[in-house]
């Protein structure tokens, strides 16, 4: 699977905004609207997105097209949707955690302030 780019993202997610209950479409808008101005927010929507399992699918499909699925219907490349005992990056200002979907993954920089993601070392949950 190749990663999206932030356009693509942004693209997926505008289209997905009349499926959305209000809460959620209001929170994308704003983040979009955010984007508009130059804010990088691609990854925020997708932590958004991951906790609503009819639209991280539906999200996955327009990001993913074409593309089977190898695992079960919970395969889904979103920040959000752990697999056990992958690697974990932590931004070493804020703290945000992003656990690495799959070997090669890219590890993206903290969505909160752009800093670059560093290895969080294993035993310190």
């Amino acid at each position: 699977m190749s990663v999206p780019t932030a356009e693509q993202v942004y693209r997926a997610v505008r289209e997905l905004l009349p499926e959305m209950p209000d809460e959620l479409q209001r929170q994308a808008k704003e983040l979009l609207r955010r984007a508009d101005g130059g804010e990088k927010t691609d990854n925020a929507l997708l932590d958004l997105i991951a906790e609503h399992e009819p639209l991280k699918e539906k999200l996955r499909r327009r990001l993913f097209p074409g593309e089977e699925e190898t695992r079960g219907s919970d395969a889904v490349m979103l920040p959000g949707d752990p697999q056990p005992g992958a690697p974990l990056f932590v931004c070493p200002r804020c703290g945000w955690i992003f656990e690495l979907p799959k070997k090669g993954y890219p590890v993206p920089d903290c969505p909160n302030d752009g800093s670059k993601l560093q290895p969080k070392p294993q035993g310190n949950e």
